[in-house]
Formats: C-alpha cells, structure tokens, sequence
C-alpha cells in the first residue's frame, strides 16, 4: 500500500504558513493508513533494510522526544523558556537519547540539519542525540488537545515534511506525538522514530518506523557499521 502525500501539496501548505495565508474551509488532512501500525512487527530483514537506505541518506526522520517524567506534566500556561514549567526528560530519557545518538553516530548517518520543538524534553533530545538542534516554533506540543490543535499541529509537521534534504543527507525533525500522530495516525512511542521517504514524482512516503533499542540493535551489527560513510560528527551539507 502506497504511503503517500503530495509534496506539491506540502509545499503550498509551507506557504500558507509562510506568508499568513488563511484558507475559509481548508481541504480536510489525508492520514496516512499504517500497512504496519507497530515496530515490533516489523522483520528483522526490514529494520536492516531501513538502517542500510538511511545510511544513504535523502530521508526525514521525525523522532518523538526521549522518555519523560511521568509523574511532571506541563503547567497551563507553559512557560518555553522555564524548563520548571514543563514536563523534562527523565534520567532514563536521556540515556535513552545518548544510546540513540551513540546508534545513530556508529552508523554513519548522514545529517544535515537537525530541527526541535521549542520544549525542553524536544531540544534536549536533539541536543544529547544529535549534538545540535535548531528551534522550529511550529513543532511545538499545543494545548489544549483538542481538534483545532490536533489538525493545527498535523498541518505545520506536514508543511516541515514539504522541505526535502539536500541529496545524500536526511533532516531530523524532534517533536512530539501530538506533532505525527493526525497525519500518519500513529502514536510513536517516546525515542521512536518514523521514517519518510521524499519520491521522484514529488510524493511522501512514510518508509518504516524504528525504536532506539532497534537503533542500536542494528548498530551492534559490524557489517552493517563498516557500510556508513558519512564522518562522525559533521554536519552533511
């Protein structure tokens, strides 16, 4: 089953946010349908499918923040700039982001830039994972969750999956599920990542999904660490 959304679509969808277009009655968000809703029914032989095509690069990689506090919730009003205001990652969390990192770095993933919401747990994250991140407003967890926000936040993460990578690098967005979930219909789990595909006739394609323990499940793998190109720790440009 074909995973797809129209780029041309997605970069109108850039625009509007771009210049503060507003639709009266915008075309309702086409989800994408999961031909496999979770990642541990996904084949070993697909999981190294997927690490070998991200080695190669010219993905986007949308990655939900590393495990968090339970027990802490965001306060109402957040405040982006106090830290003590939200919920953070949690001990566990941000090993969880190191192992991603230290996965992601022993492959010889190609990355050019890495993009977070502006939450601590999001740029902390990508920070601990990936040694840099950049702040995109529009990445951000809304609150309430309800409707509004739930389609506001699919149409801003579909307008970031319009920007394709420069060839033989992939992008990183960090985020939240609420950020994925109304457009691919998933609810990813903290540290998992859902990887799209852009195509040749300007389509979306989401390629597979994988958790930081299949990361470095797959980074233990020799053959498969000796395959990477790309120089630990530079940015792909």
């Amino acid at each position: 089953m074909s995973l797809c959304l129209s780029r041309a679509a997605l970069a109108g969808l850039a625009l509007a946010l771009i210049s503060g277009a507003v639709c009266a009655e915008p075309a309702p968000l086409a989800p994408f349908r999961s031909y496999n809703p979770t990642p541990n029914r996904e084949s070993f032989a697909s999981k190294l499918t997927l690490a070998r095509v991200l080695q190669q690069g010219g993905l986007i990689v949308f990655v939900r923040h590393a495990r968090t506090d339970g027990a802490r919730a965001d306060m109402d009003p957040v405040d982006l700039d106090r830290c003590d205001t939200q919920r953070v990652l949690s001990e566990a969390g941000r090993e969880q982001a190191k192992r991603l990192g230290d996965a992601w770095r022993a492959l010889r993933v190609p990355t050019a830039d890495v993009v977070a919401s502006p939450f601590c747990r999001t740029r902390e994250t990508a920070e601990i994972a990936f040694g840099r991140a950049s702040v995109d407003p529009t990445l951000r967890h809304l609150a309430p969750e309800n409707a509004e926000h739930f389609e506001l936040a699919g149409r801003r993460t579909q307008a970031l999956l319009a920007i394709a990578p420069p060839p033989g690098c992939n992008r990183v967005l960090v985020a939240h599920g609420f950020s994925i979930r109304p457009i691919t219909g998933w609810d990813p789990a903290e540290g998992e990542m859902i990887v799209f595909e852009p195509q040749p006739d300007g389509d979306v394609r989401v390629r597979g999904r994988l958790t930081t323990e299949d990361l470095a499940m797959l980074a233990s793998l020799p053959d498969l660490r000796a395959a990477g190109t790309a120089p630990a720790g530079e940015v792909c440009r």
